[in-house]
């Protein structure tokens, strides 16, 4: 066997992509879905219908653009004061003198 042959397996991305419903990041759909039953179905109120189909459009919006978008968001909400570029007067974990946070820019 010659060493410049090399072995190739193929990646398919459908495993390394997340899993959608309909288009949409799974957990989000299915509560989309669980809420039109419950109001739709349960309480009679049909003229949701199309703020649920709505939803189900944006939702199927935002996982064609990122997939992730719960998870990107669920992300910034706990560490979204640690990387904005402005100071935080009440912040969990104050730097210490010099070092930027609290600090004037010029």
């Amino acid at each position: 066997m010659s060493a410049s042959v090399r072995r190739q397996v193929p990646l398919y991305p459908v495993l390394t992509e997340p899993l959608l419903w309909f288009g949409g990041e799974r957990n989000l759909v299915a509560l989309n879905l669980v809420l039109a039953v419950a109001f739709v179905a349960g309480a009679g109120l049909w003229f949701l219908i199309p703020l649920f189909a709505g939803i189900h459009l944006w939702l199927v919006y935002l996982g064609r653009h990122e997939p992730c978008a719960r998870e990107v968001y669920l992300r910034y909400a706990r560490q979204g004061d640690v990387y904005d570029p402005w100071p935080h007067p009440n912040s969990r974990d104050p730097r210490p003198f010099g070092f930027g946070r609290g600090e004037p820019w010029c």
